[in-house]
């Protein structure tokens, strides 16, 4: 009984948020915010944020998150727990299906293959797909590819992964 009532519930909250919802494309809610999207990617990412949110997953790989010096707000990453390299630094894995969420002022690195990653936020990221030779990359869908078009918000304009650690700015033309 009780699943039934979960699922009624979370139907129901899904119809009010489709008619509530303002028609549109996405955007972000705080001036200057931009995004990075990355589908099915193979390589290093480094992601340093002032404000926002990582969403991820991967396939193989691992993490490492530094706290900048403020107060650790550590990811969330089910099933993985961290090991403390240095006064700031924590390492999650090497781990096989992995999840991960991160907020706030942070340094995140992480080195997977079959990477998903959504990012909203005001910093910066550096992408490389050094070391993965051989990996198709398709832009339609997209796969090992990325995106940092803040005026889609990150659902157009997919290139594919750079060979070179190149540095993308993640925040949009509108200051903040």
């Amino acid at each position: 009984m009780r699943p039934f009532l979960c699922a009624a519930v979370l139907i129901a909250a899904g119809a009010v948020a489709g008619v509530v919802a303002p028609g549109g494309s996405a955007r972000s809610a705080t001036p200057g915010d931009g995004c990075l999207v990355m589908s099915q990617g193979f390589g290093k990412v480094t992601v340093t944020l002032t404000r926002g949110v990582i969403f991820g997953r991967f396939q193989s790989g691992y993490l490492v998150y530094s706290d900048q010096g403020a107060d650790p707000i550590l990811p969330r990453v089910p099933g993985v727990i961290p090991s403390k390299t240095t006064d700031h630094t924590w390492k999650y894995g090497p781990a096989e299906n992995v999840r991960f969420r991160a907020t706030g002022p942070t340094k995140l690195i992480v080195n997977a293959q079959a990477l998903d990653l959504s990012i909203a936020g005001k910093g910066s990221a550096s992408l490389s797909a050094a070391g993965w030779d051989g990996v198709p990359s398709t832009l339609n869908p997209p796969s090992n590819a990325f995106s940092v078009d803040s005026d889609s918000f990150c659902e157009e304009n997919f290139q594919h992964l750079p060979t070179t650690l190149t540095r993308f700015p993640i925040a949009s033309p509108v200051s903040g």
